[in-house]
């Protein structure tokens, strides 16, 4: 099954990446395997601690009006950023398919190869992305202020603060990696490991000293997230509406299938986006896919955890200890 994939095969010579249509066939079979054995690990996880959610014995986990996770998953393994984080490796380079991967075959091999040679804490930045915002300060602090439900993934800020070149700090707010992060007066920057994409909004003034003065803090955000890291990651300046922007819409997580309700649970930010900023983060995505192909984390985790699942009809979970 996947665990070929999962132990080297196509790193050791058995499979010829220039052989021909054959062998990518045969990596896309053994890929899509391995998602389906993840799939099928998470159900019967889910499955089983739905039935010790029922003994006695197990301590409530209080009332939580938007979190239904709590009831489907052990909170333990942190649901928001664990699970987010299995729906990234799925989907993204070194196990996922399609177009969206704009990654040539020997680069996913080599991807692949550092996967299962590097240590735990590279591997989870290579599973899925970091993305972090800016915006204007007074517009942040207002969303500060007003908005402190956070979920355990985005609790976190990055200060930059060089004093040599300004006296100000530059905050940068770490976020979820969603399609719905894409608003107009906004930077975004998303390390994906390999690369590090810096993004603007329509709405930026880069002629704005605010700006300017953002600019810089990325360029000291990147050096420290990326120094002595192997490879070099390649770091890319995109502009909202520029056909190189898919380098990182491709790779955030469709939020926007999601019902409007479940974006704002998901994304609690959105809340306090007027009502004309909100209806211009979701017309972004009118022409956007919308079957099944590419789900959404939403969309992905209840139709593997949910009670009616099939997976296990076809999956292998990797609680198993025998993978001869």
């Amino acid at each position: 099954r996947s665990s070929p994939w999962v132990m080297g095969i196509f790193h050791n010579n058995e499979v010829d990446v220039a052989g021909g249509t054959e062998d990518f066939d045969s990596e896309a079979h053994l890929a899509a395997l391995a998602r389906t054995d993840l799939d099928h690990t998470i159900q019967r996880i889910s499955r089983s601690y739905r039935i010790l959610a029922e003994s006695p014995s197990l301590p409530s986990s209080g009332d939580n009006p938007i979190s239904s996770f709590t009831y489907a998953f052990p909170p333990n393994l942190c649901p928001p950023s664990f699970l987010r984080l299995l729906h990234h490796l799925r989907r993204g380079g070194i196990l996922g398919d399609g177009a969206m991967l704009q990654a040539a075959p020997d680069d996913r091999h080599f991807k692949r190869d550092l996967f299962l040679r590097f240590p735990l804490r590279h591997c989870e930045s290579m599973m899925g992305p970091q993305l972090w915002r800016w915006r204007e300060e007074k517009i942040e602090n207002d969303l500060f202020s007003s908005h402190q439900h956070e979920q355990s993934t985005i609790n976190k800020d990055t200060e930059i603060a060089n004093d040599e070149l300004f006296s100000k700090k530059i905050h940068f707010k770490a976020i979820p990696a969603e399609t719905l992060a894409l608003w107009d007066d906004v930077i975004l920057i998303a390390d994906l490991y390999d690369n590090i994409l810096i993004w603007h909004g329509h709405g930026v003034d880069n002629e704005k000293e605010s700006v300017q003065l953002a600019m810089n803090a990325t360029k000291s955000l990147v050096a420290d997230q990326s120094k002595h890291r192997f490879p070099a990651p390649e770091i890319h300046y995109l502009r909202e509406g520029e056909s190189m922007s898919r380098k990182l819409t491709s790779r955030l997580a469709p939020s926007h299938k999601d019902p409007l309700e479940q974006q704002v649970a998901l994304c609690p930010d959105l809340a306090v986006l007027s009502s004309q900023q909100l209806e211009s983060v979701r017309n972004k995505f009118r022409y956007s896919d919308t079957t099944g192909d590419d789900a959404s984390f939403r969309q992905w985790f209840w139709k593997v955890a949910s009670a009616s699942a099939k997976v296990s009809e076809v999956g292998r979970t990797l609680c198993e200890s025998d993978y001869s």
